[in-house]
């Protein structure tokens, strides 16, 4: 009798003691779920500010104002708004953005040879884009492109200031619509808040203008891009 209560002691001994070795174990060695991967879809607002390289080229044809040609390049800033939708599928990210922006992108030179002034530049700029990415939790590396309207404001003057008047010897004050092409990373860094960093590039097909004053129409053509990089502050709600 004694030694039939000794061998079930020790049996329930150690059935308690593998139980616990195994739950150990099984603590030990199983692996920490992950955490939760961060979700791009949705919608959002944010600011854009960049830096970038503007360049235009200047045909003259009939040489009113030059020898033929005045290609000028220079640096400007750009400030604005950004409005957005992603759609998240896996690790794929899809969306739209649009933007406005003030802008200074543009140059001027004159020209002694012809006592001729060429004021060129940019004074806003707005795109609508598609964009395409991966998402790596918290960070998205995307592409981006789609059509860019621009506010131009391009005059050539032979008898300076410039001013489009009667004695301008071309004009251009307008809209002009255009491509944009980029790509970029943005981050997550709080709470529906994430940073970007990108690069775009907006050109312009070639305009036409006449000098009046001269009597020539198309006397002159005019084309222009910029290569902007820009940094943005995106909310999403």
């Amino acid at each position: 009798m004694r030694r039939t209560i000794l061998v079930g002691l020790a049996t329930a001994l150690l059935g308690t003691t593998s139980v616990q070795a195994a739950d150990a174990l099984t603590s030990l060695y199983s692996p920490t779920p992950a955490a939760q991967s961060f979700d791009w879809s949705g919608a959002y607002i944010g600011v854009v500010g960049g830096l970038g390289m503007w360049n235009s080229t200047f045909s003259d044809f009939d040489e009113n104002m030059s020898y033929g040609s005045v290609d000028l390049s220079g640096w400007g800033g750009s400030l604005g708004a950004t409005m957005g939708y992603n759609v998240q599928m896996g690790s794929v990210v899809v969306g739209v953005e649009g933007d406005v922006n003030w802008s200074n992108l543009g140059a001027s030179f004159y020209d002694n040879n012809y006592d001729a002034q060429h004021d060129r530049v940019w004074n806003w700029y707005s795109t609508l884009r598609l964009r395409a990415g991966l998402a790596q939790d918290n960070a998205l590396f995307y592409a981006t492109a789609g059509l860019a309207a621009v506010g131009v404001d391009f005059v050539g003057d032979d008898s300076p200031p410039n001013a489009c008047g009667d004695d301008y010897g071309y004009c251009l004050d307008e809209t002009v619509l255009g491509l944009a092409l980029g790509g970029g990373v943005e981050m997550e860094v709080a709470d529906n808040m994430s940073v970007k960093l990108e690069g775009l590039y907006i050109g312009l097909p070639t305009s036409y203008a006449d000098d009046e004053y001269a009597g020539d129409e198309d006397a002159y053509a005019v084309s222009s891009s910029a290569f902007i990089a820009r940094a943005g502050l995106n909310w999403r709600f």
